[in-house]
């Protein structure tokens, strides 16, 4: 459009020049040719841009400016119906054993009469017409044509996709052409062929940027398509990486008086270019909230929380949501247990997680599905807890690159997460998981990367910026006693104030302006605000790396509730304000030992309902 659109303004500028290209007897067709040449129209493989520079005639014809030649009558014919394609045989029932598989670019009349042939027969949308810029593959094998795909022009306008990207009206004309849609996209009926669809999907995702740039001079960075859900669920596009965004309003293409006659197609988006969101200078768009238990039944639920990661291969992704689906069966067994036996299953799962030949399979693009349906459930609610915490993963006597550290004499790995839950406890999803292994040394003479604590301002970091695609979200940083150090306060303050803080309070220190007084003995000494009755529940005891717990028996106890705000010393920087909460059982059982709590929060906290 944008490109029509200069086309027009060209020659509105040399209106003279372009008069005298109008002669006698020419017929558009040659005046194309003539203006095309004249004027220097030319795409970006150098060819005449002989659409553009018809639809910008017309249009100063339109405006007053110029008179064309009549139009020549156009005896209208049907178009033949391509000939029936000889069925595929032997087709395995699954992709991997599919004996030289390829899609194939569309270039001659051969061809094109095949893919002619597939989707006139076996479409149910038939061969076309396609608008625009169009390139059309064959899916080939060894048993015969497996199937086709065809890319025409996207839609001019399409509400749930111009939201997502984020586009005004002047972008999106400018744009538009950065979007190409897969129009037709055919597994031929009766093959029954395991993870084919994804594979054919990935394959043409691979092969669509550089086939446009050489047929028409320029790269698309998006690709966009329509599926009945109620025919296809769409798994195949998921499982390939297509991302679900919204629904169409029923109208089609060439629907011009708003009949919205057809039904609403699911429409898929896929990613061409990492980058597209800053080469189309587009926003980053705001997320759809998703109820909590949305999708996560026992069918769907690993593919909506896994489906479409991007691993560097279609096939990767498909297994990831398999494994997944098994381990969760039995989540307490090794994989081989889960599996049942199922040799090619741990065979594939293996392969998955050894990917030798993949930088693609890590954690982060593991979870990255799963961490964006954990935005959209955390979108619901008003108040969200990024609860961090760590874990030390003994690995026995496996220990190569595993650290020093060790747990009862094995070596180890530090895992450190951070997962969503609601105001009611409610797990809305992990939204964070990095492993490293322990470094040998004492803390205070490791740089501050290398250190422990730089765990949880890594997690507070994250978590904030995942607090950050949220709209009217309280988001809290909820953290153990490992995590109480200034730091962590001042990085909060610095870097991330939309993120809240609640910590337990570890370290005993001397908060400002408050004398000898230690900040503990300082809160304890303070008034009462409040009185409650705790349930404490049963605990059994356990051996831990830090210290052992001994068994605690269910009890009511009868707790004071105090709180006071203080200013924390910061290693020479202004002091940080927080508010530290003071749980106490003033009366415990003899045989109990006393509890007793301290938080430090930078949560508005004003009377005991606050607290």
């Amino acid at each position: 459009m944008e490109v029509q659109n200069q086309v027009i303004r060209t020659l509105r500028s040399d209106l003279a020049r372009l008069q005298g290209l109008i002669g006698d007897g020419v017929s558009r067709s040659q005046l194309v040719d003539r203006v095309c040449a004249a004027f220097g129209f030319r795409d970006g493989c150098g060819r005449w841009q002989r659409v553009t520079c018809r639809k910008a005639l017309i249009a100063l014809e339109a405006e007053g400016h110029i008179s064309l030649p009549p139009r020549r009558a156009v005896r209208k014919g049907r178009r033949c119906a391509a000939d029936p394609v000889p069925p595929a045989r032997g087709v395995p029932d699954s992709v991997g054993a599919v004996e030289d598989l390829e899609l194939v670019l569309v270039t001659d009349a051969r061809q094109r009469a095949i893919w002619d042939g597939l989707m006139a027969h076996e479409h149910p949308r038939g061969a076309g017409p396609f608008v625009g810029c169009q390139i059309r593959y064959l899916a080939g094998s060894a048993h015969g044509w497996l199937g086709a795909v065809g890319f025409a022009s996207s839609a001019r306008w399409l509400a749930c996709r111009d939201r997502w990207i984020g586009w005004n009206d002047d972008r999106r004309r400018a744009c538009l052409h950065r979007v190409a849609c897969l129009s037709r996209f055919l597994i031929r009926p009766g093959i029954e062929c395991r993870n084919l669809a994804s594979r054919v999907l990935g394959q043409v995702a691979c092969m669509a940027g550089d086939d446009f740039e050489a047929r028409y001079g320029y790269r698309p960075y998006l690709l966009e398509t329509f599926i009945e859900e109620d025919r296809h669920g769409g798994a195949s596009f998921r499982a390939a990486g297509w991302l679900r965004i919204g629904e169409t309003a029923g109208r089609g293409r060439q629907d011009r008086k708003h009949a919205a006659t057809e039904a609403p197609k699911a429409v898929y988006m896929y990613e061409l270019d990492a980058g597209w969101r800053e080469r189309l200078r587009a926003p980053e768009p705001r997320l759809a909230p998703l109820e909590a238990g949305a999708g996560l039944d026992r069918e769907n639920w690993a593919e909506q929380e896994f489906g479409g990661a991007q691993l560097g291969d279609a096939r990767l992704s498909a297994r990831l949501v398999t494994c997944a689906r098994c381990q969760a069966e039995a989540p307490m067994r090794a994989f081989t247990g889960a599996a049942r036996g199922n040799r090619a299953l741990i065979k594939a799962y293996y392969r998955l997680i050894d990917a030798p030949d993949s930088d693609a399979v890590t954690v982060e693009n593991i979870l990255q599905p799963h961490r964006r349906q954990t935005l959209r459930r955390m979108q619901g609610e008003k108040t969200v807890l990024f609860v961090q915490d760590g874990s030390a993963l003994n690995f026995a006597k496996w220990g190569k690159g595993l650290g020093d550290r060790t747990v009862a004499g094995a070596r180890s790995q530090n895992l450190h997460a951070t997962i969503a839950v609601n105001a009611e406890g409610l797990p809305l999803g992990v939204l964070r998981a990095a492993f490293d292994a322990p470094h040998p040394g004492a803390e205070k003479d490791k740089p501050r990367e290398k250190k422990e604590s730089y765990r949880w301002l890594q997690g507070l970091r994250d978590s904030a910026e995942a607090a950050g695609a949220l709209d009217g979200v309280q988001a809290v940083g909820v953290m153990d006693r490992e995590a109480d150090f200034v730091d962590l306060f001042v990085e909060r303050r610095e870097r991330t104030p939309g993120m809240e803080l609640l910590v337990r309070a570890k370290t005993d220190r001397v908060p400002c302006r408050s004398g000898a007084d230690r900040l503990f003995d300082k809160v304890r000494k303070s008034p009462a605000r409040g009185k409650r009755i705790l349930e404490i529940r049963r605990q059994s005891a356990r051996a831990s790396e830090q210290a052992a717990k001994a068994a605690r028996q269910p009890r009511q106890a009868a707790v004071a509730l105090r709180y006071l705000k203080v200013g924390l010393p910061a290693n020479g920087k202004a002091p940080v304000e927080a508010t530290v909460v003071h749980v106490r059982e003033e009366n415990p059982p003899t045989e109990a030992g006393r509890l007793e709590w301290f938080l430090l929060t930078t949560l508005p906290v004003e009377n005991a309902d606050d607290a």
